[in-house]
């Protein structure tokens, strides 16, 4: 389905199915009594987003930008949009409920919601996470959130997850492999990077952190350096739990 700029209603998906305003358009999607858009499949889907708006108009009840708490499994693409203002909710909530779910977004800037995004498969589940050049800045929570029984993996590089309330990046899901590169965790009130579960596995390379309270912390799990970030102005910068060659 492609779409000129202009404003529509909040939107409820169930299949495959692609939104494309186009290069050069925006589709400014509005509204505070439901998500902006509302995933929901039965079988595998490919849905793919594109050249959107997203504005929750300081929402304080839970509602979500992108709201896939109820996705079967397939993926979902979020390219060259805007999320902010689901102050209650997630610019994105991604939650994959039977077998493997692939989250790609690029291009793309959550900002002025809790978290930006938010990733919880579902028990014994897959949710596989790519981000290249991403701006999660400005939430009230978290910038980029692991959580809940299910298994996350993936990258995310050339990104930005900024001035936040608490945490820039939070591994807490029972199982996490992901790996940060070529992008900075600056400005995040309390941890920049935080691994708080016992099935956590967070590399990080050729990234800049500072300015955060605590630059990294590994409560729980492994959080790996290769040895070429750059650690400064943190109120404490924090210890990698080891550090492993360039080869």
């Amino acid at each position: 389905m492609r779409r000129g700029s202009g404003s529509y209603g909040p939107v409820t998906i169930t299949t495959s199915l692609t939104i494309d305003c186009g290069a050069g358009n925006v589709g400014n999607i509005v509204g505070s009594s439901v998500s902006g858009i509302t995933i929901q499949t039965t079988a595998a889907a490919t849905i793919i987003l594109r050249h959107l708006a997203l504005n929750g108009l300081s929402a304080t009840t839970f509602l979500n930008g992108i709201n896939a708490a109820s996705f079967f499994s397939g993926t979902l693409i979020v390219e060259d949009c805007m999320i902010h203002g689901y102050h209650d909710g997630e610019g994105i909530s991604f939650n994959p409920t039977s077998g493997r779910g692939l989250l790609q977004v690029s291009n793309s800037q959550m900002f002025d919601n809790y978290d930006g995004i938010a990733v919880q498969p579902a028990s014994g589940q897959i949710a596989s996470v790519t981000l290249n050049t991403v701006e999660l800045v400005g939430n009230s929570f978290g910038g980029l959130v692991f959580v809940g029984q299910g298994i996350v993996a993936g990258t995310m590089r050339s990104s930005v997850v900024g001035e936040n309330g608490q945490d820039g990046v939070i591994a807490g899901a029972s199982q996490v492999f992901f790996t940060i590169e070529e992008s900075s965790i600056v400005d995040n009130l309390l941890i920049g990077i935080e691994t708080n579960s016992a099935g956590s596995v967070v590399n990080v390379g050729a990234s800049t952190i500072g300015g955060n309270g605590t630059g990294v912390l590994a409560e729980s799990g492994s959080l790996i350096s290769f040895g070429n970030n750059q650690m400064s102005a943190n109120g404490t910068n924090g210890n990698f739990t080891s550090t492993t060659a360039l080869r």
